[in-house]
């Protein structure tokens, strides 16, 4: 799965050669060259998770940032998995099972991780909500 996701913009380009249709090209090209941006806001976002990650460990354990940058990822990939809500309950066991590694007590890796999903999803979901209820009474 790794692989396959690693090398999608190489079989892009190679896809692109063989497509017959021009909107189909056109659609390809759009994919290849919204590549580099995408790759860049999603190592942001990343590091900004793994920030936040460190700061809220570092508060109770000392744990150094390339650890978590090797871990972080590793959690968050339990968004992928289309079980419950936002991955809610299946982030947290990662994040216990990829914690406990580094010898993070499991309540700190809980703690941190419905941390980071408050403030990463559901208050900007809240503005969100209020700004669209506002919307629609204008």
């Amino acid at each position: 799965f790794f692989i396959i996701i690693l090398f999608s913009p190489f079989s892009a380009t190679v896809l692109y050669n063989f497509v017959k249709k021009e909107h189909h090209k056109l659609y390809i090209k759009q994919y290849i060259r919204s590549i580099p941006k995408v790759a860049m806001f999603q190592f942001i976002f990343i590091s900004l998770t793994v920030f936040q990650y460190y700061v809220l460990i570092e508060q109770y354990f000392h744990i150094s940032i390339g650890k978590l940058f090797i871990g972080v990822p590793l959690i968050l990939s339990s968004n992928t998995i289309p079980i419950t809500y936002s991955g809610l309950g299946l982030r947290e066991t990662f994040a216990i099972s990829v914690l406990s590694k580094f010898d993070i007590d499991p309540l700190i890796a809980v703690t941190a991780s419905l941390t980071i999903f408050f403030f990463n999803s559901v208050i900007p979901a809240l503005i969100g909500l209020y700004l669209l209820i506002n919307k629609k009474k204008k």
